[in-house]
């Protein structure tokens, strides 16, 4: 069943590589205020700076970053993104996701959450880290879902974690 703009139906999401091209719906994601106010360690910029990070982000050796892609119809559009920080040599990942407003709530991030882990334990990533405030209750709903455990939970933050393979 099709995502639509204002239901969401699809749980099936789609990974692929973010390009240069992503800028402008990756600046206006980190920009609302709901990802802003849930971000863990991501201060405000303006979109000069998102597109040096942007730019650096794709080139990385140590990161992966991803659109989540969800069916809109008759094609499929940019719901969300998600990104693996290489650690450890690329044997761990931390993990982030977000998502535009009407792709919440319906499951979307978990299923993103489980395709991202097929991916990383592909790539020889064996664990995978998500650090979450506490009060982002639906962040962090959604990795439990997706087979993530609570590992720490200190100063207001979440560390959760998940063995790939």
């Amino acid at each position: 069943m099709p995502l639509q703009a204002d239901h969401a139906r699809s749980l099936e999401p789609v990974l692929r590589a973010a390009t240069l091209a992503d800028a402008q719906f990756l600046f206006d994601l980190r920009t609302d205020p709901d990802v802003a106010t849930a971000s863990a360690a991501h201060p405000p910029v303006d979109l000069a700076q998102h597109l040096l990070w942007l730019e650096s982000a794709i080139n990385a050796q140590d990161r992966l970053l991803f659109i989540i892609e969800g069916d809109q119809g008759l094609h499929l559009m940019p719901i969300g993104q998600c990104r693996l920080d290489l650690i450890d040599y690329g044997r761990s990942a931390e993990v982030s996701i977000a998502l535009i407003r009407s792709a919440r709530g319906h499951g979307i991030g978990t299923a993103a959450l489980k395709i991202l882990a097929l991916a990383a334990a592909s790539l020889g990533i064996r664990w995978l880290e998500a650090v979450i405030k506490e009060t982002n209750h639906a962040s962090r709903k959604a990795f439990l879902k997706a087979g993530y455990s609570v590992e720490e939970i200190k100063d207001g933050i979440v560390h959760m974690g998940y063995k790939c393979g």
